[in-house]
């Protein structure tokens, strides 16, 4: 064999690899544990736990901001609850108070006709005697002025 050849032999493969530059790649490091790929690792994680924080912070703030619209609500609708009582309230009275001015203004127009009623058969007696008066005036007057006849 010639010099330029290399040899089979497995003592002459192992001298083939370069050495380890450094000392810190020694057995037992991992390749990919490199600072770089730390850094990034440990940038994500703390992104992550702050959108997750994020997250849960707005919930908790939306939560609590349901509750305060939820207590409002529940105020106007206990304050329109009272108003409407007041107003169902009111338009009672005021339901009674148009009744019995009603039956007030009917006994009255009843009474009205009835006196309307008296004062005209009163007027219609009045003229029926005025009439039958009248009537007998004019029968003396046509007497009186119609000659006699003998």
């Amino acid at each position: 064999m010639t010099s330029n050849t290399p040899s089979m032999s497995p003592e002459a493969q192992v001298q083939a690899t370069p050495p380890p530059l450094s000392s810190s790649n020694g057995p037992g490091r991992r390749p990919w544990l490199e600072p770089a790929v730390v850094v990034a690792v440990i940038g994500l994680a703390v992104t992550i736990l702050g959108l997750l924080l994020s997250i849960v912070f707005g919930i908790y703030g939306m939560n609590a901001h349901i509750d305060a619209l939820g207590a409002d609500l529940s105020a106007r609708m206990d304050t329109l609850s009272t108003r409407i009582d007041d107003l169902s309230t009111r338009m009672d009275a005021l339901g009674s108070d148009l009744s019995a001015r009603m039956d007030t203004l009917s006994a009255r127009m009843d009474a009205l006709g009835s006196d309307l009623s008296a004062r005209m058969d009163t007027l219609s007696a009045r003229m029926d005697a005025l009439g039958s008066d009248l009537s007998a005036r004019i029968d003396k007057v046509y007497q009186l002025l119609l000659p006699k006849q003998l």
